[in-house]
């Protein structure tokens, strides 16, 4: 338990963390966006632009109008965009070292959770909605801890949740899980509590909602934020999670001669760990930190029932896995010296890193996207198309238009999706490649480990690939192609 907020760390402890911070980011700053960070900005561009409805994508329009006040804080520069991940990860750092009395622990936690949130995550190098959503839920954490809540306290844990839960969809269930557990702990003596915790939860989404009513948003919300509800993964729940948990510790990417071991062994350490703690400390959790209990399950079943193998998922649950980890690590010698051991581990890493980043070739690096821009500008005139299956955060600097409504690209595959979205049992990833194609584009980007004949087998289209001659067509620009359309 702790007793209030007021300032543990000491200046020392606290420049550590930033600096630690700063260190794991730096490099990312080289490196080209991929996946979904490029959605993200994309639609925040279209914000800054006053076009609030022009995309669909399965996040509120709160997660938008987030990242497009990120864009507008770095004046579009992707670089300086990467550089505000520093401040989220400074302050999810802080914040857990906060949960602990001890102050070896409190840094400790805090440092290891900066590199399992960053360097040993495939989606740590970007600024992800799972780096942002554990803000709030930290805060709501460390208040519930105190050893005395008050009435204003259980109205910011209100307002906390429905904020994790406009950002992410699955902390609803942590949310409606701590309501139905203070509701079973409702007496005379905190009934004000929780109705205080009530108005708390429900003000944001009030506000909110009259917010984007006002901007006749409030079809769209409901059609996009409930989107992940009704899209169960194709091969199940249980296939997918197994999936997640072998991407989450790495274990696809070995290799006798690779740097990515050492990831494999510090997140085998870390999950073994957690698993270890969880099941001998269940007892205790249960009987003296059930909140912990709660959080974990309640993020844990979260993750589940999004359905996804993304391993940037895992970063909601980090938190709370490293809490665990500390807060029942045993005071003996061998485990300080495994603990100075997975620190040089760190080091290692974050050494490896740096070389590794500036001559980034897998993922590719911020050169790579501003050639390919400084090619669409120089090649393509403003009237000609391109469809940009990939760096579609490219868009924002060039002058041609996407040419779907679906803002992340991969989306088109996704038959149950599409015939959501589209509200036509008919719909068929077919069929909206056949809406792309009326834009008649020059050229298609993919990125040069993409198969562009499995690409088409996926939109229902093998017949395509006849009117491109790939040899002749295709222009490398570092991780991209461009298969120009005859």
């Amino acid at each position: 338990m702790i007793n209030s907020f007021k300032n543990f760390f000491s200046s020392k402890e606290i420049l550590i963390i930033l600096l630690f911070s700063i260190l794991v980011k730096i490099p990312d700053i080289n490196i080209a966006l991929r996946g979904d960070i490029e959605t993200y900005i994309l639609m925040g561009d279209s914000y800054l632009k006053g076009e609030f409805h022009r995309y669909f994508d399965n996040k509120s329009q709160f997660v938008t109008s987030i990242y497009a006040s990120i864009l507008y804080l770095s004046g579009n520069d992707l670089r300086v965009f990467q550089l505000y991940g520093i401040i989220l990860i400074f302050i999810s750092g802080f914040l857990i070292g906060k949960v602990f009395n001890n102050k070896k622990n409190s840094l400790l936690a805090a440092i290891t959770f900066i590199f399992f949130s960053t360097l040993f995550n495939d989606g740590g190098n970007y600024i992800m909605t799972e780096h942002i959503v554990i803000i709030p839920i930290l805060i709501s954490y460390l208040i519930l801890i105190k050893e005395k809540v008050s009435k204003i306290d259980f109205f910011v844990i209100g307002l906390m949740l429905s904020l994790s839960s406009l950002i992410r969809q699955n902390f609803l269930i942590l949310h409606l899980v701590l309501t139905l557990y203070l509701l079973i702990k409702i007496n005379k003596n905190n009934f004000l509590n929780f109705i205080f915790f009530c108005f708390g939860s429900g003000l944001i989404w009030i506000l909110f909602l009259i917010i984007i009513y006002n901007l006749n948003g409030f079809e769209y919300l409901i059609t996009n934020y409930l989107q992940p509800i009704t899209d169960e993964p194709e091969k199940g729940y249980f296939f997918n999670f197994y999936r997640l948990i072998l991407f989450g510790l790495h274990i696809h990417n070995f290799n006798l001669y690779n740097y990515d071991n050492i990831k494999i062994i510090n997140s085998l350490f870390f999950y073994t760990s957690s698993f270890v703690f969880f099941l001998i400390n269940l007892k205790i959790l249960i009987k003296k930190n059930n909140i912990l209990l709660i959080y974990l399950f309640s993020i844990s079943l979260g993750i589940f029932f999004t359905g996804s193998f993304s391993t940037h998922y895992l970063i909601q649950i980090m938190p709370f896995l490293t809490i665990l980890i500390f807060q029942f690590l045993p005071n003996k010698k061998f485990v300080k010296k495994l603990i100075k051991i997975n620190i040089i581990f760190f080091i290692i890493v974050l050494v490896v890193d740096y070389n590794s980043h500036f001559i980034k070739k897998t993922k590719g690096t911020y050169q790579d996207f501003i050639n390919l821009t400084n090619w669409i500008n120089n090649n393509l005139d403003p009237a000609e198309n391109i469809y940009l299956y990939r760096g579609h955060s490219a868009y924002i600097k060039i002058k041609q238009e996407p040419l779907t409504k679906h803002a992340h690209p991969p989306n088109i595959f996704k038959s149950k999706y599409l015939k959501y979205i589209n509200k036509d049992k008919n719909y068929t990833p077919n069929k909206e490649w056949k809406n792309i194609l009326k834009y008649k584009p020059k050229a298609i980007v993919l990125y040069t480990t993409d198969d562009f004949d499995n690409f088409l087998m996926n939109v229902d289209d093998i017949d395509f690939s006849k009117n491109i001659n790939l040899e002749e067509n295709t222009t490398l620009i570092g991780i991209y192609k461009i298969l120009k359309i005859d």
